[in-house]
């Protein structure tokens, strides 16, 4: 038989298909699960029985695959079995071939009966060896597809994700942005709002009180009195080509108006050191604690 075929190249394969079959099983244990029912095919899939689990699908694949070289073994061990008689029946068929024709008819029938029952019976023990292997075959093929086919499912997905972490990038980076420019301008807001409270504070500071309004009050009204008195001593030299004169013909009394109308202004502002820190009159300065006198001479000590 070795002329007509090379068995090694035939038997090769199997050792190490056995150990990929293990590996398979390694990997199944090792790696992470993911589903490959991405757009299944019409009506299912024939040979995965758990799509939604990659690792059971490694399992079913070697479990299949060593119940297919299981079977081989064994069937190939009886078909071995049976050929082991095929030399004596050989010699048996000689030996009748070289009898007389009526023996040769008689006895080579059955021999050859036994012959094709023999070969029925190797290839009723190789026929499930080769459905188990196509089916192995099948599965392995139907399982690359269905890979393949959540391979671009999960690219498109991965795309979409990428392109959502994109926009979610730029929609970032101007949240950020607007953030930054809100910071500004909240930062902006506060120092104006500083320097107008500030500004309002010295305001009121500066605002004149009670004394100071009344101070200015009598100077507004000496000056709006001096100013009426120059006009109408104007109206009266206009109309008479000469200024009003007292008894003795000269303007010496308007002159004395005149220099007197700064002393209201001082009685004014003396008038605001008698007043205390609450806008109350400060009594220690009006009375005398020790002999109970008024003071009447404030304007001096002051």
């Amino acid at each position: 038989m070795k002329s007509y075929a090379n068995w090694e190249e035939f038997l090769m394969p199997a050792p190490i298909s056995i150990a990929i079959l293990g590996q398979l099983v390694f990997i199944s244990a090792a790696q992470k699960d993911f589903s490959i029912n991405k757009n299944p095919p019409t009506g299912g899939f024939k040979h995965i029985r758990y799509p939604e689990s990659f690792r059971a699908c490694l399992c079913q694949v070697s479990n299949q695959g060593w119940e297919a070289f299981n079977a081989a073994h064994g069937n190939m061990n009886r078909i071995r079995l049976l050929c082991m008689n095929v030399p004596g029946w050989e010699k048996v068929i000689v030996k009748i071939l070289f009898q007389d024709m009526e023996m040769v008819n008689a006895m080579l029938p059955i021999q050859l009966k036994n012959r094709k029952a023999m070969t029925d019976d190797c290839e009723d023990l190789a026929q499930p060896v080769e459905d188990k292997y196509s089916a192995v075959i099948h599965l392995i093929q139907e399982l690359l597809e269905a890979c393949l086919n959540a391979k671009k499912g999960y690219e498109d997905k991965l795309k979409g994700i990428e392109i959502a972490l994109q926009q979610a990038r730029i929609k970032e980076k101007a949240t950020r942005e607007a953030q930054k420019l809100a910071e500004q301008y909240h930062n902006q807001i506060k120092q104006l709002v500083g320097e107008s409270l500030k500004q309002y504070k010295e305001a009121m500071q500066d605002f004149p009180t009670g004394w100071d309004l009344m101070g200015m009050a009598t100077v507004e009204t000496s000056a709006i009195g001096h100013i009426s008195l120059i006009t109408s001593g104007k109206k009266k030299g206009h109309a008479g080509d000469n200024l009003e004169e007292d008894d003795d013909g000269s303007p010496i009394s308007t002159l004395n108006v005149f220099a007197k109308s700064g002393h209201p202004l001082v009685y004014t502002l003396k008038l605001k050191n008698l007043i205390n820190e609450h806008s109350g009159l400060n009594m220690k300065k009006v009375v005398n604690e020790e002999t109970g006198a008024i003071n009447s001479n404030w304007m001096k000590k002051t």
